[in-house]
Parts: C-alpha cells; sequence; structure tokens
C-alpha cells in the first residue's frame, strides 16, 4: 500500500508567539511536518522541540545558504518575522529568493495584522515593508498568501494603550463609537493553518474575531466581570494624528515600537486599514473564532499574561 510523502511546512521566525501557536497547530495534523527557522531555537517550547514531526534549522535572516537549507523541500513558507526594513522587508525578500529558486509552491508573508494595501508608502513605516513584500511577489511563481485579521485582541488590550487593568479603565481617541476589527492569536494560528491546507489559497485572505468599538467592549466588559470600568476620552482624531507626528519625533532613533502604537490607531480609528470584503470565515467553518465577550469569558483581563506588548 503506497503511502503519501508528509506536507512539510516551513516556519521562519520560530520563535515568535504566533508561530509557536501555528506550529502547535500543525503539528496536531498528522499528515504535516513542520521544520522551523530562527535565530535561536533554544527558545522555541520544549514540546515543539522534542516532536518527533517538527525539526529546526538555526540561522541569520541574511543566511541565504542556512535559508535554503531550511526550506529545502517544502511545500509551503510561512514568515512569522516581526521587525522592521532589515527583518520584515529584506529578510522575507532572502526566503521569497529561496523559494523562487527552491520550487516552493506558497509563502505566506508576515505581518497578518491591518489592511494595508489601503495605505501608501510613508504612511504607517511599520506597513511599508509589508507594502514592498507583497509588491516584491507579484509575478513570481510562488504564489503570495497576504493574510489580514485586523488586531490582535492580546496587542488591543496590551499595546493599543486601550485597557488599563490597573485603573480599569478603557481610553479612546475620537468618539469610542470607532470600529476594531478583532481577532485573537489562537484564531489566527487555526485560520492560518486552515489556509496552508488549502492548497487553492492564495492571495489576500481576511479572517475576523469580531467587530466593535471601545464602548461596546466596555460595557461587554461589565456585563462578563459585573465591574464597571471607566471611559476616558484622550481626544478627537485629528488629535491622535498631531500627537503621532509628536512621539515619533520625540523617539527619532530609538526603538520604534515605542510610538508605532499610535499609528496603528489612528490608521484603524480613521477607517482606513478596516477589513475590507469579503471577509473569508466562511471558507472554513471548522474554525469557530472568539468574539470579544468569549474571549472575556474564557480568561481574566487583570491577569498582565493575556496582554501582549512587543516592545
Amino acid at each position: 500500500m503506497a503511502t503519501t510523502t508528509p506536507m512539510l511546512v516551513i516556519v521562519a521566525g520560530a520563535t515568535g508567539d504566533l508561530a509557536g501557536r501555528i506550529i502547535h497547530k500543525l503539528l496536531q495534523i498528522q499528515s504535516v511536518q513542520v521544520r522551523g527557522y530562527a535565530r535561536s531555537p533554544e527558545k522555541i517550547t520544549e514540546s515543539i522541540r522534542e516532536h518527533e514531526r517538527f525539526s529546526v534549522v538555526q540561522g541569520q535572516v541574511d543566511d541565504k545558504a542556512k535559508i535554503r537549507e531550511a526550506i529545502r523541500g517544502a511545500s509551503v513558507v510561512i514568515c512569522a518575522y516581526q521587525g522592521y526594513d532589515d527583518v520584515m522587508y529584506d529578510g522575507q525578500k532572502y526566503l521569497i529568493d529561496a523559494c523562487e529558486e527552491l520550487g516552493v509552491e506558497r509563502y505566506f508573508a508576515s505581518d497578518w495584522t491591518l489592511e494595508y494595501d489601503s495605505l501608501s508608502l510613508g504612511q504607517h513605516e511599520g506597513k511599508d515593508c509589508m507594502l514592498k513584500v507583497k509588491a516584491y511577489l507579484q509575478g513570481k511563481r510562488t504564489k503570495g498568501v497576504h493574510i489580514y485579521i485586523g488586531c490582535f485582541v492580546e496587542t488591543f488590550l496590551g499595546y493599543m494603550n486601550v485597557w488599563d487593568p490597573e485603573t480599569t479603565a478603557f481610553t479612546f481617541w475620537g468618539n469610542g463609537d470607532e470600529p476594531w476589527d478583532l481577532t485573537t492569536f489562537d484564531d489566527a494560528a487555526a485560520y492560518t493553518v486552515a489556509t496552508v491546507l488549502d492548497p487553492s489559497a492564495v492571495g489576500i485572505l481576511r479572517f475576523r474575531g469580531d467587530k466593535k468599538s471601545t464602548r461596546e467592549i466596555a460595557q461587554l466588559y461589565e456585563k462578563v466581570y459585573g465591574r464597571v470600568p471607566k471611559l476616558v476620552s484622550r481626544g478627537t482624531i485629528t488629535e491622535l494624528y498631531d500627537f503621532m507626528q509628536a512621539e515619533k519625533q520625540k523617539y527619532v532613533g530609538q526603538n520604534k515600537w515605542l510610538y508605532m502604537t499610535w499609528f496603528y490607531q489612528y490608521y484603524i480609528l480613521n477607517g482606513q486599514t478596516l477589513l475590507k470584503e469579503p471577509i473569508h470565515n466562511k471558507r472554513y467553518p471548522n474554525v469557530q473564532p472568539h468574539s470579544m465577550e468569549s474571549f472575556f469569558k474564557a480568561n481574566d483581563v487583570s491577569n498582565p499574561k493575556h496582554l501582549i506588548r512587543p516592545l
């Protein structure tokens, strides 16, 4: 009886939070083997490192020989890098070039969040890399896959300066009724794996767990936890624009994550990077994403472990 060759999936940037969740879910599928690519493989969770269908290649984002070693034989490469030009653009170009050379069928580009196609170069430097990567993939034999999920729930609570568990306060720019597209890390990982297993999935795919305003989220918090949170206005959307530009100047030459949160907020709250139609949830009905209410019910958000910050 003939045996089916396992599908080999490469996850570059294998030590990241989202990467770990994707790998964990991939390894639940008997027909899949996973190979990680990472600078520091020892940071990968031990249960993954010791799994019989997981292996890892250690290398830098610009090590062409190690990259080729890592992706040889793969049909899918997932990039889970996080950073700026040297990693998110140059690093992804090295991966894409190796995919082309070695005949990889599909390349999943980082970074999942926001409908960045709606941005112009220079508006949001955190997304400039992604715009350039998407353009670089055009015309390649290796097909690009771009997954948009809006804002991760955990970074919305932890990095966006919206939720303060110490004061039980939700803060907002605008009038508090501006919507956010919100998806948990686990649900983003589940949709990614569903897309990996679907060979027809190429181009842009959009998935969303929930769409709620800050005011609606505060109401859900009260409903679930029985505590009335404060709602605190920071100012208008126009004032947010001025504030984010001032913050950028304040931290020039330093870690960009220190001010990038305000750029994310501005281009979400002004509606520019909200997810467009169609939303592709129904394409994979086996994935049942969390709403904000179900996330609150399953997690105590006063616990910092649920608040993720990329600093």
